[in-house]
């Protein structure tokens, strides 16, 4: 709800909570009746995450009056093979989160997304029932995990999410890990369970709490100089949240370890430890799954291809808003592309909801290099916009590159903050270029 022509902003109370909270109200059924606002002018926008489009309306209220607001709210976004996840988030059960477990569980499925990770501070939460006695399990899933928090360590080395776990009801902390040991010994624990595992490096530069700043990460050799630093993670959290000028850096980090051999694959989770103004999923991270229907019935099965497209296929989308299709010379994200003579073109798709706004995209390459173009999307018949556009690029030795789309309209009403913090952004995990034609590059062979 945006206050209009002098009308008092409203504040329904704290940001932690679904239901009202703030200027907002996060339904789980997507009804809200009766709730009572002061009179004057609004503008009333609903949205159910950026797959989808929104209704806006203006309204007058007067003392004692009603108005009524009905709208249609259509998914128009083509992310058919993938599934848009949180790989991140907190609740009143990691101790520094004051949202309620069932207001978490509804703040995702608000917000449309269909894989949410509940990764408490040393803390193996199950989520999952409270889907399903909200009715909200053709919507969203939730897999436990565990952020291991090691901020009460001898020697501190930060924080790394494992995922997916199975909570043992017989421990306190439901059988998180030791986080007072270093990480090897958390990875060595990982390694022995016997279904395949997500190890993700969280916030790598939060100062006092990124695993790279405590451990002197080095750009020129790709990896930690602390005697303490383990390489032996799968995915590194990109994009955290609101941080864009973090995101910017630790993508450089993620270009270093590629070019240094280190294979791992970048997601982009939002941390939060609220509702309004942490908005569960935007961030989000695309995974390229075989199955991306309905998460109705979801299994062990499901978790795996999940799981693999994370290890394995290592095709991601990184995004608060638009999409990106991408192949060079016929290999997809995460493929390894051939390039003769040097030579490759990448064919980009840029898509969004018609309220999300893009105007450049881009390819970044490992090795340094950026190329920028404008773009204009256009509406397409099916209610998304999208854009086309094909780019050449010339290497002269193997490389990696990953494309984004970008803008600088900011997300709002449906998001609030600094226009930077929420401005749409999209960026590919990586494709590999073969410039030499012996099969790989930096270590990368076809997935």
């Amino acid at each position: 709800f945006e206050s209009l022509a002098g009308t008092l902003p409203i504040d329904f109370g704290p940001a932690s909570a679904a239901g009202p909270a703030k200027n907002q109200i996060t339904s789980a059924t997507g009804t809200i009746t009766d709730q009572p606002i002061s009179p004057g002018k609004y503008r009333v926008t609903a949205s159910r995450g950026p797959e989808y489009t929104i209704v806006q309306k203006e309204i007058t209220l007067a003392a004692g009056g009603k108005e009524s607001f009905a709208g249609a709210l259509r998914q128009v976004l083509d992310v058919s093979g993938y599934l848009g996840a949180d790989f991140h988030q907190h609740s009143m059960l990691g101790a520094d989160a004051p949202t309620s477990t069932i207001d978490r569980v509804i703040s995702n499925a608000a917000e449309g997304v269909r894989i949410a990770v509940a990764t408490e501070h040393n803390v193996v939460a199950d989520l999952e029932p409270l889907v399903k006695e909200a009715k909200l399990d053709d919507e969203l899933v939730e897999i436990s995990g565990d952020e291991v928090t090691s901020d009460a360590a001898v020697i501190p080395w930060g924080h790394m999410n494992v995922f997916p776990l199975v909570r043992n009801a017989a421990d306190p902390r439901g059988g998180a890990f030791d986080a007072t040991k270093p990480p090897s010994t958390v990875i060595d624990s990982v390694a022995k369970i016997t279904a395949p595992h997500v190890v993700q490096v969280n916030h790598p530069r939060a100062w006092n709490i990124g695993y790279f700043d405590l451990a002197h990460f080095d750009a020129s050799i790709g990896a930690g100089t602390a005697p303490w630093y383990d390489g032996r993670f799968d995915a590194l959290e990109v994009w955290n949240g609101r941080n864009v000028e973090s995101r910017d850096k630790v993508r450089a980090d993620y270009f270093s370890l590629l070019l240094h051999g280190h294979i791992v694959t970048p997601t982009a989770n939002t941390d939060t430890h609220g509702v309004v103004g942490q908005e569960a999923g935007y961030p989000r991270t695309y995974v390229s799954v075989q199955n991306s229907g309905k998460v109705t019935g979801w299994d062990d099965a499901r978790t795996n291809d999940l799981v693999h497209g994370i290890l394995t296929t290592r095709d991601t989308v990184l995004t608060n808003g638009p999409f990106l299709r991408v192949s060079i010379n016929g290999a997809p994200i995460g493929g390894l592309a051939k390039a003769k003579g040097g030579n490759v073109i990448a064919h980009i798709v840029v898509s969004a909801a018609p309220w999300v706004s893009v105007d450049r995209v881009g390819i970044a390459l490992a090795s340094g290099a950026v190329i920028e173009k404008k773009i204009s999307l256009k509406l397409t018949k099916s209610g998304e916009t999208s854009a086309r556009i094909d780019i050449p690029i010339h290497v002269t030795q193997d490389d990696a590159v990953s494309i984004y789309a970008a803008g600088d309209e900011p997300l709002s009403p449906v998001l609030s903050g600094d226009a930077k913090e929420i401005a749409p952004y999209a960026m590919t995990s990586a494709i590999w270029i073969d410039a030499d034609g012996d099969g790989k590059s930096l270590g990368r062979t076809s997935p």
